[in-house]
């Protein structure tokens, strides 16, 4: 009975940390959604700022 309790406590320790690492991970995902995010809405505000500046630059 020892065993299966010593087993179930190791069970639930790599359960625990298993849980952890995952928690980890997502918060490391939404990080760097967000930075993608952040960075494609750069590149649009800088690419319609390009496209601004070329016609401008055809029109004089």
């Amino acid at each position: 009975m020892a065993d299966v309790n010593m087993a179930l406590k190791q069970a639930q320790a790599t359960y625990e940390q298993a849980q952890q690492s995952y928690e980890k991970f997502n918060q490391k995902y939404r990080e760097a959604k967000q930075a993608v995010l952040s960075a494609q809405s750069t590149f649009a505000g800088v690419q319609t700022i390009g496209d601004r500046t070329l016609k401008q630059a055809v029109n004089c």
